[in-house]
């Protein structure tokens, strides 16, 4: 298991954390915190292509520019 890496897909990586504590007799209290950033880019499709995977189908990855487009 890569610990900082991507898991299992359907499994966040915090339950591993939160497991792997409670093997060793800890009760974790599990907090998800959300982030916001901001990325810079010379247009929302740039900044899209930063984080779309690779083997995104071509109608998502404009559905996504489209959604930055509309946020700023």
């Amino acid at each position: 298991m890569k610990i900082w890496g991507p898991g299992d897909p359907g499994i966040c990586n915090y339950l591993y954390f939160a497991g792997m504590l409670r093997q060793l007799g800890a009760r974790a209290d599990v907090r998800v915190v959300t982030e916001k950033s901001c990325q810079l880019g010379v247009s929302p499709g740039a900044i899209a292509l930063q984080y779309i995977p690779g083997d995104a189908m071509p109608a998502h990855a404009e559905e996504f520019t489209s959604r930055l487009s509309r946020s700023h």
